[in-house]
């Protein structure tokens, strides 16, 4: 899912690879045209929150939908505390944790509990504020990776400085932590983890 033709269009698409045939299937297509949204999954389901609906780059979605892969539909679920898009989220133990993105409360963690359908907005801030980060679930703690953050040189001209910073958040005491920065600055990333 997200923007085709560099900023001509926005798609609906949503699709599954299956690694056993080396192929590609369509599935039921967005609720809605969203681009720079988060995805995660839990419960065996596919979340997805927030994102643009247009090409004007305005985070106005807070929106967040389930994808039930057994029946082939999206349904809406509880709306997030508020707008936000290229943001990221990463599940642990089956609950849902969002940071970062476009969006007045950066810095702010959610999280969202899929059987009780409700967000959670009281967890310790992240230290950097940041937008098209990736995040992961490494052994219960969730890892922000890299990202960029906006500069204003007063004009109304913004610039953005690409970041190397990786940051930890432990649910179990609600404590960040300052993990060893990238080799190198960068932002529109995704990350994976393995073993």
């Amino acid at each position: 899912a997200g923007v085709s033709n560099f900023y001509t269009e926005i798609t609906r698409s949503f699709a599954v690879y299956d690694t056993s045939t080396d192929s590609w299937k369509d599935l039921a297509p967005l609720p809605e045209a969203l681009h720079h949204i988060a995805l995660a999954s839990a419960h065996g389901a596919v979340y997805m929150t927030g994102g643009y609906s247009a090409l004007d780059f305005i985070a106005n979605r807070k929106t967040a939908w389930r994808y039930d892969p057994a029946t082939d539909k999206w349904s809406a679920v509880a709306d997030m505390p508020g707008p936000r898009a290229a943001h990221s989220m990463t599940a642990i133990n089956d609950t849902l944790y969002l940071v970062g993105g476009v969006t007045a409360a950066s810095t702010q963690l959610w999280t969202y509990d899929p059987v009780a359908d409700k967000w959670d907005t009281h967890h310790a801030p992240m230290p950097t504020a940041r937008e098209h980060a990736a995040s992961a679930n490494v052994d219960g703690k969730l890892y922000i990776v890299a990202g960029e953050t906006p500069n204003s040189d007063g004009t109304g001209n913004e610039t953005y400085a690409k970041l190397a910073i990786v940051e930890s958040y432990d649910p179990a005491t609600d404590k960040w932590s300052k993990a060893a920065d990238m080799p190198t600055a960068r932002s529109s990333v995704t990350a994976a983890v393995i073993d």
